[in-house]
């Protein structure tokens, strides 16, 4: 199997795993628990599935990357922070999600205007 081929198919299965989840839960409690699962996971399988390139894209790229892409964004910052939380970690953070925030605002507010 390829890597593409494994993201694939993972990111079918992830997706439909949030589906499920966000059905059962209902937003944002939903929500929430998907992203905190898929960084829980994440975290774990990074460091349990280091070099394994074929597994990484299978799990972590395609079935987490489905089911919440919150999941990618806490291993970017798992990266960024080596083995200490460290400013540019922070810094990643905040632009994030203040950013993704204000720019979902945005959109909102050009769409009820155009």
């Amino acid at each position: 199997m390829t890597n593409g081929l494994a993201i694939f198919i993972g990111g079918g299965l992830g997706s439909l795993a949030r589906w499920m989840m966000v059905a059962k839960f209902h937003p944002p409690l939903g929500t929430l628990l998907v992203n905190w699962l898929g960084s829980l996971v994440i975290g774990y399988l990074a460091q349990k599935l280091a070099g394994e390139h074929l597994w990484i894209s299978l799990f972590c790229i395609g079935i987490l990357g489905g089911f919440t892409t919150f999941s990618a964004f806490s291993w970017d910052v798992l990266k960024l922070s080596g083995t200490n939380f460290e400013w540019k970690a922070l810094t990643y953070i905040l632009a994030s999600v203040i950013g993704a925030i204000a720019l979902c605002f945005l959109g909102r507010n050009l769409a009820i205007k155009f």
